[in-house]
């Protein structure tokens, strides 16, 4: 990565971290279902001015990948949906159907927002170049990726101190899987739909917006399988498309 664009995504990413920290003291007090996305709107609207249009970028949303390939690549996603997404949705259907509309709107917010700004603006920045390298699209996937999970500092204005810690763990980890699947399907829509799929089904069976999570042994570890599944799936050779 060159040393402009390093400047640029980590000056972007101590601005996403600081803003929405701000924003959550500022929205606090409004109820959930208008604070959380007008500061969602209000990052990205920041962001769509300071980098998108500014930088030219533009965002993956259609691809040349064969569908066949994408499903391939995302066998991990699918794994979850069957054996943990559905059973959770369905216990949450059952328990807590006066979560349902939250759990759609913040989950919404998350997802589209959240991936346009880490996997889609801070990623295409990088991405941008001419000249890649494997060593420069791992910086920047780790780079991206510990952006993600320390922006969910905002949360200890919530959350205990050991719960967001832990999050801001596993939230770098999945940031991690999220970009080696926009990567290697050369489309945003994966990650999108699969954040979204984690927010709702969580969401909606906790029957609460705030994460509760203690980290375990067993946690850490499977967490630490995520993150090295999405170096797997973009080592040297899978990058051949990106790297002259």
């Amino acid at each position: 990565m060159s040393k402009l664009n390093l400047q640029r995504i980590l000056s972007l990413g101590a601005l996403l971290i600081i803003e929405n920290w701000l924003l959550h003291l500022l929205t606090n007090h409004l109820p959930e279902l208008i604070g959380y996305p007008l500061k969602t709107i209000a990052l990205a609207l920041s962001f769509y001015l300071l980098a998108h249009r500014r930088y030219r970028l533009t965002i993956p949303l259609k691809t040349n990948v064969s569908i066949w390939e994408q499903v391939r690549i995302n066998w991990l996603s699918f794994v979850y949906m069957f054996l943990i997404a559905l059973p959770l949705t369905f216990y949450g259907l059952s328990n807590h159907t006066n979560q349902l509309p939250q759990a759609i709107i913040i989950s919404a917010c998350a997802a589209f927002f959240e991936e346009y700004l880490c996997r889609g603006i801070l990623i295409q920045i990088g991405l941008g170049e001419e000249k890649k390298s494997y060593p420069k699209i791992l910086q920047l996937a780790l780079l991206t990726s510990l952006i993600f999970g320390l922006a969910h500092l905002g949360n200890l204005t919530q959350q205990p101190l050991d719960v967001t810690l832990y999050q801001v763990y596993y939230a770098s980890a999945l940031g991690l899987y999220f970009v080696a699947i926009t990567i290697r399907t050369r489309t945003l829509w994966w990650a999108i739909i699969i954040h979204f799929i984690i927010d709702f089904a969580s969401i909606l069976a906790s029957d609460s917006t705030v994460a509760s999570a203690v980290p375990t042994i067993g946690s850490f570890f499977l967490w630490l399988f995520v993150a090295l599944l999405a170096l797997f799936l973009t080592r040297p050779k899978k990058l051949k498309d990106y790297i002259p």
